[in-house]
Parts: structure tokens; C-alpha cells; sequence
């Protein structure tokens, strides 16, 4: 009986643990997409330029995706896990990049645009590896 109840415990925090990473990276994935809309867009919304308060929406969602994300059960890492640490990590290098270019003052250079369409393509494929890395993983 106790076994029992110690699998159906570890099932549970298994697809809890499936479930958050599967929402934190469609969060940071479709939030990725309106932040590349904005650097297609120069950065302006309605005739006026995007501001630093509404550039926060990017940061503090992986401020909050970072405090409750999943940590692996028995502390051991995998390839998923692991997938989505890198994923984390190049959202937020997206994001800081994307900053700094709208902080630029200078006109915008396409070559900059084209390095931050680059990079935001690079994150979803990351985002397509760490979905498919939850669908194939036998834990």
C-alpha cells in the first residue's frame, strides 16, 4: 500500500512538473513573438515609442517563470530539464538584447535586426525541443 501511494505521489509531481514546464514555455515562447513584433515595429506602438514600464512585462515573466519552475525530482537533472534551463536562459538573452537595441539611440541597423530575428528563431526551436524532450521522456 505504501509503495502505492509513493508511485501515484511521484506520477503526480512527474506531469506537475511536466505541466509547469509546458505552460512557462509557451508563456516565454509567445511572449518571444511580441517582443520580435515590437523590433520589427522600430519599437513603436500607436506613434509612440515603447517604454521601458511596458518592457518590463518580458522581464518580470521570467522573473516568475524562474521562482516556479519545476525543480527535478530527486534533484537530478535531465536532457529535459536541461533543454529548458538553456531555454530560460536564451529568452533572457533575447530579451536583453532586444532592450538594447530599443535603447539605442541610433537609427536601427538591419544588420541588428536581422542578429535579434536570428536569435529569436534559435529560441523557439528551443522551445519546439523542450515540448518534444516532455512528450518522448520516460521518467
Amino acid at each position: 500500500m505504501a509503495l502505492a501511494v509513493a508511485l501515484a505521489g511521484a506520477s503526480c509531481r512527474f506531469s506537475d512538473h511536466r505541466a509547469r514546464i509546458e505552460t512557462n514555455v509557451a508563456l516565454l515562447s509567445e511572449l518571444s513573438d511580441k517582443l520580435a513584433d515590437y523590433c520589427r515595429a522600430g519599437f513603436e506602438l500607436d506613434g509612440r515609442e515603447l517604454t521601458s514600464e511596458e518592457m518590463g512585462e518580458f522581464y518580470y515573466a521570467l522573473r516568475r517563470v524562474r521562482f516556479h519552475s519545476p525543480r527535478p525530482a530527486g534533484g537530478g537533472a535531465n536532457d529535459v530539464d536541461a533543454t529548458y534551463q538553456e531555454f530560460l536562459t536564451e529568452y533572457e538573452k533575447f530579451v536583453r538584447a532586444a532592450d538594447q537595441y530599443r535603447l539605442s539611440h541610433q537609427p536601427r541597423e538591419p544588420a541588428q535586426l536581422a542578429a535579434l530575428m536570428t536569435r529569436h528563431a534559435a529560441l523557439k526551436t528551443l522551445a519546439t525541443a523542450s515540448l518534444a524532450g516532455l512528450r518522448t521522456s520516460h521518467r
